[in-house]
């Protein structure tokens, strides 16, 4: 996934082929245990993720296990979308939804639309 990430930690033996599930699955486990690597107090991790109601339900999949993973500490995700683009049926609302049942912090901040400014003569 990150093959300049071998700079550090060295060449890794390859791992077996997989598919469907169980290669999702080798992934959000790899992942979650990476990011833990960046998550301590001494050196929080923030994370800003932009424009979600374009991520696919994979994505919002893996954020939920992001957040949801009580061994990853230290962990802040921001993310921002439009609203007006994500009616109530929309995947990021399912995922907030279930985020928020499985006891995650969840906050929300709703921006007032504003206006540009139109330059005066």
């Amino acid at each position: 996934m990150i093959p300049e990430l071998s700079r550090l930690i060295g060449d890794q033996p390859a791992v077996p082929e997989l598919s469907g599930t169980a290669l999702q699955n080798r992934f959000d486990a790899a992942f979650r245990r990476f990011i833990r690597v960046f998550t301590r107090p001494e050196h929080p991790l923030v994370i800003f993720l932009d424009d979600l109601q374009w991520a696919d339900p994979v994505s919002l999949k893996l954020i939920q296990l992001l957040v949801s993973d009580r061994r990853t500490r230290c962990l802040l995700l921001i993310g921002a979308y439009r609203d007006s683009d994500v009616p109530p049926a929309h995947p990021l609302n399912q995922a907030l939804a279930a985020l928020a049942e499985s006891g995650a912090a969840v906050s929300t901040i709703r921006l007032a639309h504003s206006r540009r400014p139109t330059p005066t003569s």
